[in-house]
């Protein structure tokens, strides 16, 4: 995943609205909190989501490069803090979400 957002923060395409993708925001498999680092990093938490395994690809990818666009460039710039709660899941689930 960390590659995908490093390719995803590379992209010079038309910004990816709010209204583009408001079906896949309204999954909440993903948010931004407006929590931040001690360095300043925006945190964007993956909360528990009893179908984040069956989430698209492209979903996913959208609504990354969508939360990924809201802070600003100083605050991208430093990177992101990822938190991602499979408390309820198994092991395989967890190591899933981070390959």
């Amino acid at each position: 995943v960390i590659t995908h957002v490093d390719e995803i923060m590379q992209q010079d395409i038309r910004p990816l609205l709010a209204v583009d993708i408001i079906e896949q925001l309204h999954r909440q498999f993903a948010l931004l909190s407006g929590g931040r680092g001690e360095d300043g990093a925006p945190i964007i938490t993956f909360p528990e989501y009893s179908g984040f395994s069956e989430v698209p690809e492209e979903d996913f990818l959208n609504v990354v490069t969508y939360l990924t666009s809201i802070p600003s460039l100083d605050a991208a710039s430093i990177g992101f803090i990822i938190i991602i709660d499979r408390r309820k899941d198994k092991w395989s689930s967890v190591k899933a979400s981070l390959s």
